[in-house]
């Protein structure tokens, strides 16, 4: 029976970074060779339109993360590809580009991303900049600036007088000035007491309540139907549902008691790969539009196709995680299952 009112403990990942942004570091590197380590180029020389630009961003002292949302200050350059170290792109606009690190892990040299940039106009001998940040769900990192095309001519010296300058120095008088008799009052004590500053406050952690519904229809509406009644050797189809939501999602991973025979995902997600002999599915909430994936009012994620070997059989989903626009994540602490032919309750049973 499915577990009513089962709430989650969402954004687990993320707490292991609140309250330790003072030790996170966002910086840029750029570096056409994309070596992934962050040499300290953070200016360089770009000339015409259309011409590439390839920044490497890291991360240092973030901990396990489950990716974030980065965002680039730039009127000169437009976003053309990103590619990402211990994760997966999760869709770009030309200023932006939300990254999914699914499971959520650390960072290795700190390297997240290499972003592709085309200059949006011709840029030679026009000295600019490229700022960044990226919002981590619970904290928000901002880069140093890179700096492009600055100038290297040193300014000219002053040139020296032609007619020296007529002194207009004042010889100080021989007599010493009579020093005051009355001492200089006291300034008033401050009394006023400075308030602390404040850490920002946390990202509240999105909530999930998944669901299974046993249908063969495909109607990706959650009718409740948590049992139900099949042969040894035949097939079940079940929904498989993340519950309402209030964001768009940039992508996932489902875990399932056993391997699906076929998987059909909801309009707007896609499979990315397949872990445990395919019994955990990655999947990307990148649209044929470029945008992220808003689910329907059921959370519907896809639909499944199980083989029912014997019966009775439960079949569960194990685990559900997602990923959000903002870089937040919410995962499924405890799984949610189907019946074929369960056993009638006691009740029912024939007594002896």
């Amino acid at each position: 029976m499915l577990k009513k009112g089962l709430l989650l403990i969402a954004a687990l990942a993320l707490m292991a970074f609140v309250g330790q942004a003072s030790a996170q570091t966002l910086s840029l590197d750029i570096d056409a060779s994309d070596n992934k380590m962050d040499d300290g180029n953070t200016s360089g020389m770009v000339a015409g339109s259309g011409t590439e630009v390839v920044v490497e961003v890291f991360i240092a002292g973030a901990g396990v993360i489950p990716g974030g949302q980065l965002s680039f200050d730039t009127d000169m350059l437009t976003i053309k590809s990103v590619a990402v170290g211990a994760g997966f792109p999760l869709g770009n606009t030309d200023k932006t580009a939300s990254i999914g690190i699914i499971p959520p892990a650390e960072l290795t040299n700190g390297y997240l991303a290499t972003v592709t940039f085309m200059t949006a106009s011709d840029v030679t001998d026009m000295e600019f900049t490229v700022g960044a940040s990226i919002n981590l769900g619970g904290s928000m990192l901002t880069a140093a600036p890179l700096m492009f095309n600055a100038s290297t001519t040193p300014p000219m010296p002053p040139m020296p007088p032609t007619t020296p300058p007529t002194d207009t120095t004042t010889t100080p008088p021989t007599t010493p000035p009579t020093p005051p008799t009355t001492p200089p009052t006291t300034p008033p004590t401050d009394t006023t007491t400075t308030p602390p500053t404040m850490p920002p406050e946390p990202m509240p952690m999105p909530m999930m309540v998944p669901a299974l519904d046993i249908d063969s229809s495909g109607n990706g509406m959650n009718d409740g139907n948590t049992s139900g009644n099949a042969k040894a050797g035949s097939t079940v189809v079940v929904e498989v549902f993340a519950g309402e939501l209030s964001e768009s999602v940039g992508g996932g991973s489902i875990t399932f008691s056993q391997v699906p025979m076929n998987f059909d995902f909801a309009a707007g997600l896609s499979e990315l790969a397949t872990r445990d002999g395919g019994r955990t599915i990655q999947f990307s909430g990148l649209g044929e539009d470029e945008g992220l994936t808003t689910l329907n009012a059921y959370g519907h994620v896809g639909t499944a196709m199980f083989m029912v070997a014997e019966v009775p059989a439960t079949i569960s989903v194990e685990a559900l995680s997602v990923i959000f626009a903002s870089g937040a994540e919410a995962i499924a602490v405890d799984g949610v299952s189907v019946m074929i032919n369960p056993p009638p309750p006691p009740s029912l049973m024939a007594s002896d």
